[in-house]
C-alpha cells in the first residue's frame, strides 16, 4: 500500500511538472503572437457514404490553412 502511494505521488508530481511547463510555454507563445481576428471551428461527421466528399472538403481547407488573422480548427469523424 505504501508503494502505491509513493507511485501515485510520483505520477502526480510528473503530471504537475509537465502541466506547469506546458502552461509556461503557452504563455510565452501567446505573449509573442497577437491573437487572430477570426477562429473558424468545424465538425465533420461522415460515418456513411459521404466520407469521400468530406475528405475532399477537408483537403481544400488544409490547402488554404490558417493565417495570422484566421485560425482553422476541425474535428473530423470518419467511417474508417
Amino acid at each position: 500500500m505504501k508503494n502505491h502511494r509513493l507511485f501515485l505521488c510520483f505520477v502526480f508530481g510528473l503530471l504537475f511538472t509537465f502541466f506547469v511547463a506546458a502552461t509556461d510555454s503557452a504563455n510565452q507563445v501567446s505573449a509573442q503572437t497577437p491573437p487572430a481576428e477570426w477562429t473558424l471551428m468545424f465538425y465533420m461527421d461522415s460515418d456513411n457514404n459521404l466520407e469521400a466528399p468530406q475528405m475532399e472538403d477537408l483537403e481544400e481547407m488544409m490547402a488554404v490553412g490558417s493565417s495570422a488573422n484566421i485560425n482553422l480548427i476541425g474535428l473530423v469523424d470518419r467511417s474508417s
